[in-house]
């Protein structure tokens, strides 16, 4: 009788992990294969549902086999004593921990094939903590006092630049640091950070940067927008000509479209994240250089 409970344990570990095991890999098997990509992709992902549906067959196929087997053999049923122990164990010793090993294993062999090939994945969604909106605000408005003290006198441009860099330092300060006040926070750090860039660039090519210059949609810290494409930004946007940077064009010419809206910056707020757009000074979305110098003033006043 050992050997029956023997056999009827194996057998439940088999057929509760090894269902559990398909199921976490099979589903995460689409993903990790998408991490090796390295520009935008119009193929649709594999649906995970066929892990789902392969570890039913499994599952029942296993169960059947050793049904007919221990009935054949023994001449004893399988779904009795320590059949169901044997499919608890398995489904958490063989499913969950096995297939969390397996996941592991897989990010790993990704992470060391990437880096033999000297390639970087393709992210769709890209985020900045406070931490590094802070860093980028400093080192800007850093970038552009150096640049205007190596460019004295006066011009459009230099005045168009100093314009810039007091209203990104006034944010820069008035941003309280480690955390996301209701006042002044990301977004105003973000604005920091544009501005600059955009003094600097005015400073650098000699000419204002145009007041109606929007920033890329999709990322201001892009600088501004080189042409404008139909793009939804999200199930409540009409998909509409929006103000694109060269790369980000580039990733809505040859992505798909969702993928590409999600590519929008997000910053932090209160109780979580959410697009740059959607905090001030940045409304509304595709912002000019105008639009921005006089939200950030208003905020700085209110604040």
């Amino acid at each position: 009788m050992d050997d029956v409970e023997t056999y009827r344990r194996v057998a439940g570990m088999l057929v509760g992990g090894l269902p559990v095991l398909l199921v976490l890999v099979g589903a995460y098997l689409p993903r990790w294969r998408r991490g090796f990509r390295t520009r935008p992709d119009k193929s649709r992902a594999a649906s995970p549902l066929w892990a789902v549906g392969a570890a039913l067959l499994v599952g029942a196929a296993l169960l059947a086999g050793f049904t007919l087997h221990l009935n054949s053999s023994k001449d004893a049923a399988l779904l009795e004593g320590d059949f169901f122990g044997g499919l608890r164990d398995g489904a958490i010793l063989i499913g969950l921990v096995g297939g969390l090993l397996v996941m592991l294993l897989l990010l790993v062999v990704r992470a060391l094939t990437m880096r033999a090939r000297g390639e970087q994945a393709y992210r769709t969604e890209e985020r900045m903590s406070v931490g590094k909106l802070q860093r980028a605000a400093r080192e800007a408005n850093d970038a552009l006092a150096a640049a205007l003290e190596a460019h004295p006198g006066e011009s459009p441009a230099r005045a168009q630049a100093a314009d810039c860099l007091a209203v990104a330092r006034e944010l820069t300060a008035r941003a309280r640091p480690g955390r996301v006040p209701y006042g002044l926070g990301a977004g105003e750090l973000l604005a920091a950070a544009v501005l600059s860039r955009a003094g600097r660039d005015a400073l650098e090519s000699g000419t204002p940067v145009a007041g109606g210059a929007r920033f890329c949609v999709l990322n201001p810290l892009h600088g501004r927008a080189e042409a404008r494409h139909p793009l939804s930004l999200g199930p409540k946007d009409s998909r509409r000509p929006q103000p694109l940077c060269q790369t980000c064009l580039g990733y809505a010419l040859a992505g798909p479209e969702p993928e590409v809206a999600a590519r929008a910056l997000r910053i932090p707020v209160r109780g979580g994240e959410d697009s740059y757009w959607t905090q001030d000074p940045f409304r509304p979305w595709g912002i000019s250089l105008d639009e921005l110098l006089r939200n950030a003033r208003e905020n700085l006043t209110v604040a």
